[in-house]
């Protein structure tokens, strides 16, 4: 290995590249291939131990960075270094040599990257998948072996965002993939709950996930979209992680790590040269993106007493006041003016839903209401009256559907048509909560508007809890039947 490593210090030194002859560079670019052919070979045959099988993985790392100085000069055949990369993160793989098997798939997804749209053939989606296979399958297998510490739980977050990183390169569905990288995100926090720092390293998970998503290949692609259909297909995916990154970052108290997402978001989604088949879709996203704005920038941390009760004192969100909303009251009314026309697209419309319903998660976080309205309660209820709307809406979509049909997130329709049904009573539940607030801060005057959007709210419980009783759909626990029975008599 010194041998080796001194015959390539000549290139890998910083002055190497610029004294050495492009035909002594193109000798060493040969070199290095057949190194890195050599240490394929070698793990293949299983026969090394663990410490020649840490000389041979500095031997390859060595290699490649040679082969990144030698590129000018040496043009290996197409996808060649692909699979020799992909090989090696293989074997290594198979020798429970996970962390270097993650560096050397790091270079495989850094050079599969630099592959043109156009040369991306069935040989280039069989690299990407396989390796995607891989190490999807060395993570399940990770997790099972022992109780992993969080560290591990890092290790098996940051190979499956590498791997699906790669599967997206191909033509594999975004929106399947966009969902495994929000399950992953999901299963990390499940195993991770107790640990503080874990909203930190989610933010760095899902920075990488955006970074990729937003890469030079989907600007590509977007650009050719005329139809809505496309234009959905490719941008609401990235929409969705955006929701869940601004959670995380308000929950982290990291307000700095999406600034760049929605730089770029913007620029996309504000440009004026989309045609008029995609303003419809473009309407619904831009109010997303505003509200993600607004929530972040009005979002900080507060020691206060907890929601649930107890003394003991922690974090809590503290969300914009109704001047911070007031940003997002003008794509709001876009929306409205879109929803009356009837110009409905479900796909951007569930991404606005799911933003709006990480509004009411963080709006149920006070204890009284009183707490963040500085003046009367109109915006925020103003937004949760959009967000009824939409739900009604999806909620009659989903009616329409066949039970064959998949809806959101892999699920079938009736899963979906029930949590959509669950968040529409939340999100009533919330306004009436509001508004019993209201209702007992009123002296002796008589608010007739207020009674009359308190009486709105209670009716439409009574219609939803009516339609679950009459078998229109859903279903509702007994302590809901109880509870919104009561409240609606």
């Amino acid at each position: 290995m010194r041998q080796l490593t001194c015959h390539l210090v000549l290139v890998l030194s910083p002055k190497g590249k610029t004294s050495q002859k492009s035909s002594n560079l193109k000798e060493y670019g040969l070199l290095c291939m057949k190194i890195l052919r050599g240490c394929v070979q070698l793990l293949s045959e299983g026969k090394i131990n663990a410490l020649n099988v840490g000389n041979l993985v500095l031997i390859a790392k060595e290699a490649f960075h040679c082969l990144q100085k030698t590129k000018l000069h040496h043009h290996p055949v197409q996808l060649a270094l692909e699979k020799l990369l992909y090989h090696i993160t293989s074997h290594l793989l198979k020798t429970n040599f996970f962390a270097d098997a993650l560096t050397f798939a790091e270079y495989l997804k850094s050079e599969l990257h630099l592959t043109v749209l156009e040369n991306r053939d069935n040989e280039f989606n069989s690299i990407c998948k396989q390796a995607h296979n891989q190490l999807w399958k060395s993570c399940i297998s990770l997790q099972k072996s022992s109780k992993l510490s969080i560290s591990k739980h890092e290790l098996v977050l940051n190979a499956r965002q590498l791997a699906l990183s790669i599967l997206l390169l191909t033509n594999h569905d975004r929106k399947w993939i966009v969902e495994a990288f929000v399950r992953t995100s999901i299963d990390f926090e499940q195993h991770v709950h107790k640990d503080p720092g874990r909203h930190t390293t989610l933010c760095s998970f899902f920075k990488n996930v955006m970074s990729d998503l937003l890469s030079s290949d989907f600007k590509s692609r977007i650009k050719c979209c005329t139809e809505e259909d496309d234009f959905d297909r490719l941008i609401c995916p990235v929409i969705e992680v955006t929701v869940q990154f601004t959670k995380c970052c308000i929950l982290g108290n990291n307000h700095v790590s999406i600034i760049d997402s929605f730089e770029l978001l913007s620029g996309i989604l504000q440009n004026n040269q989309w045609s008029s088949d995609v303003l419809t879709s473009l309407t619904y996203l831009r109010a997303v993106v505003s509200l993600m704005r607004t929530l972040l920038e009005g979002s900080k941390t507060d020691e206060r007493h907890s929601t649930s009760g107890t003394k003991k004192k922690g974090k809590k969100i503290q969300l914009p006041k109704c001047s911070l909303l007031n940003a997002f009251a003008k794509d709001s009314q876009s929306v409205k003016k879109a929803m009356e026309k009837g110009q409905y697209r479900i796909a951007p419309l569930s991404c606005l839903a799911e933003g709006l319903e990480l509004f009411r998660k963080l709006q149920e976080n006070f204890s009284k209401p009183s707490e963040y309205l500085s003046q009367p309660a109109c915006t925020v209820l103003s937004t949760l009256h959009l967000y009824i709307d939409i739900l009604t809406h999806m909620k009659q979509y989903y009616i329409a559907c066949d039970e064959e049909d998949k809806g959101l997130n892999g699920k079938s329709v009736s899963q979906v048509y029930q949590r959509t049904l669950s968040r529409l009573l939340s999100s009533l539940n919330l306004m009436s909560s509001i508004h019993l607030q209201q209702l007992r801060e009123l002296t002796n005057s008589v608010d007739t508007d207020l009674v009359s959007d308190a009486s709105w709210v209670v009716h439409r419980m009574d219609e939803i809890v009516s339609g679950v009783s009459e078998g229109c759909g859903g279903a509702l626990s007994v302590d809901e039947h109880r509870w919104l029975g009561n409240n609606v008599k």
